[in-house]
């Protein structure tokens, strides 16, 4: 399917929304699934990064295409300057007093698109319960080789990402977190760790219990159930 039928579909659903759609907002809003983006960019946070790169080279040939995309340009762009100020504050000096929570939650919302936390940040799953306010307030020097680095590695960033980890086990799924759903109610979401994304399905997984695959390399692009590649999340913070 080319890049630009995808394009223009992803940035009609941005300004219906009027901010960065999740996964789950994109598929309910589109005529496609999230795979054909994710097959190209890695993983659906690296979509909107992927997407001005394209305008921007649409627009060497047709100029017109920087006025066209102007307001889902500046969304992207909001969308990054949140992402990274995120990032530097997760990168912030050992011993460096921690923000208020309330300021900490803001900035996790505002990297899935969303301005304040009295805005809807993912649609809930049916049939869990809402959780209410949070009140709860990379230390690995090489990449990860097997799951249980990737599972270290998670833990890690888990907050940075906006996720608060509930529990760990060694059943499949392997992990339970929280996530911010709707205004300032939380809710459960159940990971599946591995070192390759393709691994789920070796392992024999059923997708319909998991929501979320972290892995270090994502290498299945069919996959039906939401990838997150910390090789690809975490490369700004590389060496090398």
């Amino acid at each position: 399917m080319p890049l630009e039928t995808l394009f223009r579909d992803w940035a009609m659903v941005v300004r219906a929304l009027k901010k960065l759609p999740s996964g789950y907002e994109y598929e309910k809003m589109s005529d496609y699934s999230q795979t054909p983006l994710t097959t190209r960019f890695g993983i659906w946070s690296q979509v909107p990064h992927g997407l001005k790169q394209f305008i921007e080279d649409q627009a060497r040939k047709e100029p017109g295409w920087l006025e066209e995309w102007k307001d889902v340009l500046e969304l992207i762009a909001a969308h990054e300057k949140a992402e990274a100020d995120l990032s530097a504050a997760g990168r912030g000096r050992p011993g460096r007093r921690r923000e208020p929570v309330q300021n900490r939650v803001d900035k996790q919302s505002k990297i899935f698109g969303v301005a304040n936390v009295q805005s809807t940040h993912r649609k809930a799953f049916p049939a869990r319960p809402l959780y209410g306010p949070l009140i709860h307030p990379y230390p690995l020097a090489h990449g990860p080789t097997n799951e249980l680095g990737v599972l270290f590695l998670f833990g890690t960033v888990a907050a940075d990402l906006g996720f608060v980890v509930t529990w760990i086990r060694s059943e499949f799924p392997d992990c339970e977190a929280m996530i911010l759903v709707e205004g300032d109610k939380w809710q459960r979401i159940k990971i599946e760790f591995e070192y390759e994304s393709r691994n789920f399905l070796r392992h024999m997984h059923d997708a319909k219990e998991c929501d979320l695959i972290v892995c270090w390399k994502h290498n299945w692009p069919e996959c039906p159930v939401e990838v997150l590649e910390l090789s690809k999340v975490l490369q700004d913070r590389m060496i090398g």
